[in-house]
């Protein structure tokens, strides 16, 4: 998970919107994915908390991999900008 720490940023929780990265069966890998993509798009990812979210499905466990605090259209606006570098993305509605 990337380190929240000397961030250059603050930490933004207020956003409405969620950019998720991914669902795994495994929190493990949902971490992975998060620390791997926030590599890839620090920029863009920068000051939203990166974060796991459990759910069930088909009587198994799934770890949603999530980035938090955006506004409707920055959420649009990064996913956008993640597409372009290949990492899939999702603008989710925060439960």
């Amino acid at each position: 998970m990337p380190n929240l720490r000397g961030r250059s940023k603050p930490v933004r929780y207020s956003g409405a919107y969620h950019v998720q990265v991914g669902a795994y069966m495994s929190q493990v890998e949902a971490e992975n994915r998060l620390g791997m993509v926030h590599q890839r798009a620090t920029d863009l990812l920068d000051g939203h908390l990166p974060f796991t979210a459990s759910f069930m499905k088909d009587d198994k466990e799934w770890y949603r991999a999530r980035f938090a605090g955006f506004s409707q259209d920055d959420a649009k606006a990064t996913c956008v900008a993640l597409k372009k570098l290949s990492l899939d993305c999702a603008v989710m509605r925060a439960e």
